[in-house]
């Protein structure tokens, strides 16, 4: 079985980055709301299209029944950085990919990306 996930930090560090005051005019939404159910609130009032999740919720919600093979932060510490990326050299390329791949199952992988990949099998009965 193969899962997908959005890292919930992502989100928050986007919201930092592009307008730090929304913590401070939506705090119930961000402290209570959010953190609870990891919907993301559509700006017409339509119900949630996006839904965030954190590494144990993700685990929570997925592993009865299925047995985790694998947990991956898809892009770990170069989220975000994908244009940066591109432009680097093929040696500088192999070098980014080696190290993403050994980070993105370190509990620092998983808290730097952008997304999860759940891979497992379902429980024998």
């Amino acid at each position: 079985m193969f899962a997908a996930g959005i890292n919930m930090l992502t989100y928050l560090r986007d919201v930092i980055r592009g307008d730090p005051d929304d913590f401070g005019r939506r705090p119930a939404y961000f402290v209570d709301r959010l953190w609870r159910d990891g919907n993301l609130e559509s700006s017409d009032g339509q119900p949630a299209t996006m839904h965030t999740t954190t590494v144990a919720a993700f685990r929570a919600e997925i592993s009865p029944p299925f047995t985790e093979l694998v947990l991956a932060g898809v892009e770990s510490f170069a989220s975000k950085h994908e244009p940066e990326y591109h432009r680097a050299s093929p040696a500088a390329k192999e070098v980014l990919l080696d190290l993403i791949e050994r980070t993105g199952t370190t509990p620092e992988g998983l808290g730097t990306t952008s997304h999860y990949l759940f891979i497992g099998r379902r429980m024998e009965e």
